[in-house]
């Protein structure tokens, strides 16, 4: 009778064990995410006039954001032809900015996506509009000429969302509303 040794195939196959449970190693997409300051904010959305934007505030540690996040890629994926830009910012710090790549890389979010300044994200949540608490996650429709026509706290329901989108992606574009609550007005 022949003895085969069971060492190697057993250590082979403990050490797979974590790559079969989880996967493949991951590895960070190479893409940095750009820190949105107010005034980028405000020019991302003045580039866009015309078109409705959608601005969500998420962050990796949130878990009502990473719940709505995959809806809401959808709904942007099934209206973008319309005229729709979907803008992400995200509340990590920088340091975090990988994780947060990450995190969109896996998730297929579109560009353009950006991670807020370091500090924080009440100070940053008040330089952008003076009513927001730094909750997370929040979610702002602007219309084709700059206006905000809807505010979601916490996560969206996404037949309001896409009732609101149609509504607004229906609208014509006036001239662009230099006035609101939000970055378009000069803080």
């Amino acid at each position: 009778m022949r003895t085969v040794n069971l060492v190697p195939f057993v250590a082979a196959i403990i050490a797979a064990l974590p790559v079969m449970a989880y996967g493949a190693p991951r590895t960070t997409p190479k893409a940095k995410l750009p820190v949105a300051s107010p005034a980028v904010i405000r020019d991302l959305i003045a580039k866009e006039h015309g078109h409705v934007v959608m601005v969500n505030f998420w962050a990796t540690w949130c878990g009502p954001c990473v719940a709505e996040f995959p809806d809401l890629v959808k709904t942007y994926n099934q209206l973008k032809n319309r005229g729709l830009v979907f803008i992400t910012i995200s509340g990590d710090d920088p340091p975090s900015a990988a994780r947060a790549a990450l995190f969109l890389h896996e998730r297929h979010a579109p560009t353009p996506s950006f991670i807020k300044p370091a500090g924080d994200i009440i100070k940053y949540a008040h330089s952008l509009d003076p009513h927001w608490d730094g909750s997370l996650p929040r979610t702002y429709l602007i219309s084709k000429s700059g206006q905000i026509s809807a505010v979601y706290v916490g996560r969206v329901d996404d037949n309001k969302l896409r009732a609101e989108l149609n509504k607004l992606l229906n609208e014509k574009a006036g001239p662009m509303h230099r006035q609101g609550k939000f970055v378009l007005e000069k803080q």
